[in-house]
Formats: C-alpha cells, structure tokens, sequence
C-alpha cells in the first residue's frame, strides 16, 4: 500500500504538474492589495458626506 506522500507524488506525474513560479504569487499578493488599497480610498468619501462631494470636487478640478 502506498503512503499518502506516494500518491501525491504518483499524481504530480500522472499528470505532469510544474510548480508555479514565485513571482506570479507575489503578482496576486499585491494585486489584491492594489485593489483592497484603492477601494478603501475611493469609498472613503461616502462614509464622510457623500460621493457626491467626491464628484464635485473631481468635476471642479
């Protein structure tokens, strides 16, 4: 019988898996950041007085 390890390993080159490179996680990671960052900043002003000063002070500028 095989051990949990074995399979996995049999798995991997069954179906010829590669491993991802490490900068397409670092790519995520600071996608998400990115965005979690920027919906922070632009929901931010609703919670003050409204998006509709946002979109007067953006119109005006």
């Amino acid at each position: 019988m095989l051990s949990t390890s074995e399979k996995i390993v049999a798995k991997i080159e069954a179906k010829q898996l590669k491993p991802r490179p490490r900068w397409q996680f670092i790519v995520k990671k600071y996608s998400i950041l990115t965005l979690t960052l920027t919906s922070l900043i632009l929901g931010s002003p609703t919670r003050i007085g409204g998006s509709s000063r946002l979109i007067a002070a953006i119109s005006f500028t």
